[in-house]
């Protein structure tokens, strides 16, 4: 086998290898909250940085309203949109069953309670910059990239086959 076939067959390995570690994270990304039985979050502002940064994965467990405790950092909706707001929780207002909560990087407490009915639960994990590729991958644009690669992968699965079968046999 000549040199510049060699070489073609180890770029070829080397492509369906990081291929392979691609599909893999990607798919490690998407199922490990839900494995871990969590929810989880993009973080898209940066109103809890330092402690939880802008783009990171956020994993969230349900819990009840007398385990949340001052300091404590929650996920709530406003009950107006899809999503969910992370901020720590300051103050607690047991007759009305909902929360004063404050986001570390803003100078005052949020403007509205938060309800307990709104929260979806308490921070557990938080993963810098997986949130991004989250993102990503939950839109239409992360889709395509999946489609890329898997056509990527079939087309250098094939040619890797086509240049077995096309190789001379090894003479004894």
């Amino acid at each position: 086998m000549e040199r510049s076939q060699i070489f073609r067959k180890a770029i070829i390995k080397f492509g369906i290898f990081n291929i392979y570690v691609v599909l893999f994270f990607i798919f490690a990304i998407g199922m490990m909250p839900k494995l871990l039985n969590y929810d989880a979050y993009f973080v898209a502002s940066k109103s809890m940085e330092p402690t939880i940064k802008k783009g990171s994965l956020i994993m969230i467990e349900p819990i009840k309203f007398e385990d949340i405790k001052v300091n404590d950092i929650i996920c709530f909706d406003n009950g107006k949109k899809d999503g969910c707001f992370t901020h720590r929780v300051v103050a607690i207002v047991e007759e009305k069953r909902a929360f004063v909560t404050k986001g570390d990087y803003n100078d005052i407490n949020d403007p509205a309670l938060s309800y307990y009915t709104h929260v979806k639960g308490k921070v557990k994990y938080d993963v810098p910059v997986l949130g991004y590729i989250s993102m990503i991958m939950s839109s239409k644009i992360g889709l395509a990239l999946v489609i890329v690669l898997f056509v990527i992968w079939v087309s250098t699965e094939m040619e890797f086959f086509r240049l077995r079968q096309t190789r001379p046999k090894d003479k004894k």
